[in-house]
């Protein structure tokens, strides 16, 4: 288990994403050649890929999933690790997962007309470090990335508490989590799997990876040398950036693709990984208005391969020109990759040239709060300072942060991003209390909803640093 935090929200995004989007019967064939490959000197498990192969069905998924096959090891450990490559691969596999647990838990809701509590419990060993957070943490949350496999049996949980060969390590401890369930509450899904597991007689509970749970207490069983942790599965509104996942989620819509998962990983700066993920669709021909191109040229860019970025965006205009003709707004979205490409390139005034001509047809086409349209002002902004031109450049970010304060929660890193160019324009100026409000009012963002190590978070802290020593000298 670890702490809620913003990894947590993204982690989650890109699950929905791969639970959302449709799947083909070569996306199970991928998987199993990817298990072969990694068990190739392993007859034993070749067998059972070769068993799965034959007989796989949506209702063995929990069968096979609570089985000891490299399945399970693999999933788990790509969920534990973040895996992104290994858990889109297995992506048909977790959503089948995830279906057959949604499946049992409306049977629960149906057929539990009293809607009463149930406990559960889990045994594990953990390390000192978690221990202490969780101490720390009473009356807070932790989540969980995977799916948690629990026991109605108090005694069947004990057993797991009991590992030998995490008994001689000094940083370990035995803990037995009793988790309380209100059905009545708006949680994750979890279902009771006894039927459909391959441990008949362990009274186990499936719970929905992504669940929060609320930590009542943590205390010592100095008798059965243990902890024992109580919490309760948490109701998802109590999530503190649950309006922002909520937007998010929104966003991403009911069908998701390679381009939707291609956009979030950028989002997630896994530029890397967002380049694959544009390549495969792109040698897929999933994408017919050039989304492959234009996404491979934003990854690019994230890489600073303004070169290879260009060539991307070419690519995509001439499709999206061919097809929509000039003055769609799609078209200018190309056109505003483009400035931003020259803009990174310093060649200012093609950069202008392209912009321009995205803002002529946005203004026109779309809604005056257009997300795609405060990108664009924000790129030109970006441009009037470099060139000195602060009162321009202020005019065009006002209006970048008026419309992301109407049309965004206020923990969108989009509000982070032009408070940062806001701090950056005043720093400029040399109004040196104003730019370090501005980043600190950036850092406060991004700190709740991006990883540490965000370049949004990064620049912030460097900047407030560097304008705490002009501010002291």
């Amino acid at each position: 288990m670890e702490s809620r935090n913003a990894s947590f929200l993204w982690f989650q995004l890109f699950i929905e994403v791969l639970l959302r989007m449709h799947h083909k019967v070569s996306d199970r064939q991928e998987m199993i050649s990817v298990c072969k490959r990694q068990y190739a000197n392993d007859t034993e498990a070749l067998q059972m890929i070769d068993e799965f192969e034959k007989n796989y069905s949506l209702d063995k998924v929990i069968w096979w999933y609570t089985r000891d096959t490299c399945f399970y090891r693999i999933i788990n450990k790509a969920l534990r690790m973040q895996d992104f490559d290994m858990l889109f691969i297995f992506r048909t596999f977790v959503t089948d997962i995830a279906k057959q647990i949604q499946e049992g838990y409306e049977y629960f809701i149906r057929t539990n007309v009293s809607r009463s509590k149930i406990l559960v419990y889990r045994g594990q060993m953990i390390s000192m470090a978690e221990l202490h957070l969780m101490q720390k943490n009473i009356n807070g949350f932790l989540s969980m990335n995977s799916f948690l496999s629990t026991s109605r049996d108090r005694s069947i949980a004990l057993t797991f508490t009991q590992s030998s060969s995490f008994r001689g390590r000094n940083q370990m401890r035995s803990i037995l989590f009793e988790i309380e369930i209100d059905p009545k509450l708006r949680t994750k899904a979890f279902a009771d799997i006894r039927k459909k597991s391959d441990y008949h007689g362990e009274y186990e509970i499936l719970i929905m990876l992504g669940a929060l749970f609320c930590i009542k207490n943590v205390s010592e069983d100095t008798k059965n040398q243990m902890w024992i942790v109580r919490a309760t599965l948490a109701n998802d509104d109590d999530y503190d950036l649950n309006e922002l996942f909520a937007h998010m989620k929104s966003k991403i819509g009911h069908d998701t693709d390679l381009d939707s998962l291609g956009r979030l990983l950028i989002r997630m700066e896994e530029n890397e990984q967002a380049r694959k993920c544009y390549k495969r669709m792109l040698k897929e021909a999933q994408s017919t208005l050039g989304n492959a191109e234009l996404g491979l040229g934003w990854a690019s860019l994230r890489c600073n391969d303004c070169q290879e970025g260009l060539e991307h965006f070419q690519a995509a205009l001439e499709i999206r020109q061919r097809l929509l003709g000039e003055n769609h707004p799609d078209v200018a979205e190309v056109f505003s990759f483009l400035g931003e490409t020259y803009r990174k390139m310093r060649d200012y005034d093609e950069a202008l040239v392209y912009l321009t001509r995205a803002k002529n047809i946005e203004e026109k086409t779309l809604p005056p709060n257009s997300l795609n349209l405060a990108a664009t002002y924000d790129t030109i902004g970006k441009i009037h300072t470099i060139l000195n031109q602060y009162d321009v450049a202020l005019t065009y970010y006002e209006k970048v942060l008026k419309i992301r304060q109407a049309a965004l929660p206020a923990d969108h890193p989009q509000l982070a991003a032009i408070n940062g160019n806001l701090g950056w324009l005043f720093e400029c100026k040399g109004d040196y209390a104003k730019a370090l409000n501005y980043h600190e009012k950036s850092f406060e963002i991004a700190r709740k909803t991006l990883s540490a190590t965000h370049s949004l978070v990064t620049n912030a802290q460097d900047n407030i640093r560097k304008l705490k020593a002009k501010i002291k000298h």
